[in-house]
């Protein structure tokens, strides 16, 4: 199981390399994966094709930022050689910081 929650406004730049949408249009998303299995994260907005955000390695934090298209927002976890997951639907805002901790367990839980 992962636990996706909504924190205050604000966020970090993001990653190197991609465009970043201003705050005000974006959603910020740090992972944390208290997991021992390297997780490939996805993020889907209801009606919207799923997206790649990227690796996070087990037993570390990594920050992305995605562009807000709509309210409903759900995560997908996929374990590197031990299954997946999904998180729980969030209502979310422009300019949301969300923290998705990626439990150690996750990976026994089959939600996908």
């Amino acid at each position: 199981m992962a636990l996706l929650a909504a924190m205050a406004c604000g966020g970090q730049p993001g990653r190197m390399g991609r465009p970043v949408p201003s705050r005000g249009d974006s959603v910020s998303i740090t992972v944390e994966n208290q997991n021992f299995y390297d997780a490939n994260v996805f993020a889907a907005y209801q009606g919207q094709t799923e997206r790649r955000l990227g690796t996070v390695t087990g037993f570390t934090t990594d920050t992305f930022r995605i562009p807000w298209y709509n309210a409903q927002l759900r995560m997908r976890m996929n374990f590197i050689a031990a299954g997946g997951t999904l998180s729980n639907i969030l209502t979310v805002d422009p300019g949301d910081v969300l923290q998705l901790i990626i439990e150690p367990d996750a990976h026994r839980r089959r939600g996908l």
